[in-house]
């Protein structure tokens, strides 16, 4: 579960989920890789849901994930720009 420790701060909580969520897509995804093969996908999700719910018991991921708040809209805006950006960019090549 150590790995899925994101903040590194010794706990596995929403706070590490904000960040991988926050890793979703991203070209260098870092931390959030959990598997190493360089992305973050749905095996980096199966193994961050296991290891929460290895730390806090059965079920616990899906409490989790109704406690932790939404991303800021400063997040949600920055992630709007991020794809209008990609779309420019593609429709523009």
């Amino acid at each position: 579960p150590l790995q899925a420790d994101l903040d590194g701060n010794g706990l596995l909580d929403g706070q590490d989920w904000l960040m991988y969520i926050a890793g979703l897509g991203a070209t260098n995804p870092g931390v959030t890789d959990l598997n190493n093969d360089g992305v973050n996908d749905h095996a980096d999700f199966l193994l961050f849901r296991g290891a929460f719910e290895d730390c806090h018991g059965h079920d616990s991921f899906a409490k989790m994930l109704a406690t932790v708040p939404e991303p800021s809209s400063s997040v949600w805006l920055a992630s709007t720009a991020m794809y209008v950006a990609l779309a420019y960019r593609r429709w523009t090549n």
